[in-house]
């Protein structure tokens, strides 16, 4: 699934970049995370940062996912021509599986206690 989204984007819209292949595994976000724990770390007013992942499924029909794709990031911006190329290349892709597909979501959570 990753390679036939990555495949639609390129397509319909070249210049974003969302490489669906890149954002795949458990530790995709890995980043993001510790970068959220450097911070809270410098701020100096917490104690240790914890970081929790939970990892869990989510299976979309063709309906349910372009329903969704609209709303993410910088997708709402995109002029109408472009988004409606996007969503009929997705729902091309979605089709080719069966109608429907399964996505892994990982959860990353980093908290700290405030000290004082």
């Amino acid at each position: 699934m990753a390679e036939a989204l990555t495949e639609a984007y390129a397509r319909a819209v070249p210049g974003m970049p969302m490489d669906w292949r890149r954002m795949t595994g458990p530790d995709a976000y890995a980043g993001v995370g510790a970068t959220a724990a450097d911070g809270i770390r410098k701020a100096a007013a917490f104690g240790e940062p914890e970081q929790w992942r939970f990892e869990w499924d989510r299976v979309y029909t063709r309906e349910e996912w372009l329903d969704q794709v609209p709303t993410f990031g910088g997708h709402g911006q995109l002029p109408a021509e472009k988004l409606d190329a996007l969503l009929s290349g997705l729902g091309d892709a979605v089709d080719a599986l069966g109608g429907s597909f399964s996505m892994h979501y990982t959860t990353v959570v980093v908290t700290a206690v405030r000290s004082g």
